[in-house]
């Protein structure tokens, strides 16, 4: 479902049959789909809708590989685990934000933050001085329009 705010009206936005259900998850700054690939656990792809209201539109622009955090497979961290389980459900990894530069903001089950870019393919952990062990993320887009996704 969208909101056209230029004449207030809703239009129904059409996704392939993948996205439905449980397995569809969104990105909020890019008309774009993530798709888990089970049975890999921790794989997905992300699609998206090159024409705006054409179904037939959605591509696959990326698939990201797995990757689990150094401090997702300590013993700390399994301990915390039934925590964050409730939190997330059963997913391993959230998509925050895409940022302009190229890269994903993903959280791990856990609250592990890592960044992905797009085009070297590679992973990195984001570590902060004086970051509480739980804390809870929230996406916030300083503008009424969402950023585009940079492809």
């Amino acid at each position: 479902m969208s909101y056209d705010i230029a004449d207030h009206s809703f239009h129904e936005i059409r996704v392939p049959s993948f996205v439905s259900g449980s397995f569809g998850r969104w990105v909020p700054t890019c008309l774009c789909a993530i798709v888990p690939l089970p049975p890999v656990k921790g794989a997905f792809n992300i699609w998206s809708m090159k024409e705006y209201g054409v179904k037939e539109s959605w591509m696959k622009v990326y698939h990201i590989g797995v990757y689990y955090p150094v401090a997702m497979i300590s013993d700390e961290q399994e301990r915390s685990y039934h925590i964050w389980r409730n939190m997330f459900g059963k997913k391993l990894v959230k998509v925050l934000y895409v940022m302009k530069s190229g890269e994903l903001l993903l959280e791990y089950r856990g609250g592990d933050l890592v960044s992905y870019d797009l085009y070297d393919k590679t992973f990195k952990e984001l570590r902060f001085d004086g970051m509480p062990r739980l804390y809870q993320t929230i996406v916030h887009v300083g503008s009424l329009n969402s950023a585009a996704f940079p492809f």
